[in-house]
């Protein structure tokens, strides 16, 4: 896991236990199957597929040190955020605000997704894997006017959902 996302707390004690690395992996593989130059019909780029949606959500949430904090705290005038991974090269840095060119960079790519997968499950109070895969795929917006209701999603979320829990749980 990336060591700055291993920084983030106030996870709910309810909720689903979550394997960020082993969700992160089974995303990328379904999203992307691994191509970090791919770009899809609606826009979305990279291993993890990030929108120009998510990239403006992470471009406007203020960071501090190496994590994402809460748009109540002051930022600190970050311009960029060190990012401590094992499988990327030591002392990465995301230059802020990061630019779509930056989403074909592997390591840029996988900091942003996995910011946004946490950001959903901690801002957003999406407390199942179901539900994160769920706002990931169709959107937040989509997902609360339907109460969360895969049911209700399209099937392409259906399909993505149900792939990335198959990967998930074989891992």
């Amino acid at each position: 896991m990336l060591m700055a996302m291993a920084l983030w707390s106030g996870l709910d004690s309810h909720a689903e236990e979550i394997n960020w690395d082993k969700l992160v992996a089974s995303v990328i593989e379904v999203e992307s199957h691994g191509e970090p130059s791919l770009v899809s019909p609606k826009g979305a780029i990279g291993l993890m597929q990030i929108t120009p949606i998510v990239l403006k959500e992470f471009n406007d949430t203020p960071h501090q040190d190496g994590y994402a904090v809460g748009k109540h705290e002051k930022c600190r005038g970050l311009k960029s955020i060190q990012i401590y991974d094992k499988d990327y090269p030591l002392n990465s840095i995301v230059q802020l605000p990061c630019y779509e060119p930056q989403l074909y960079i592997p390591w840029v790519n996988k900091f942003i997704g996995t910011w946004y997968l946490r950001r959903l499950h901690e801002k957003y109070n999406c407390d199942t894997l179901e539900k994160i895969l769920m706002a990931w795929n169709w959107g937040i917006g989509n997902c609360r006017k339907h109460n969360f209701d895969l049911k209700s999603a399209p099937s392409e979320t259906k399909n993505f959902v149900k792939k990335v829990l198959a990967i998930y749980a074989q891992n």
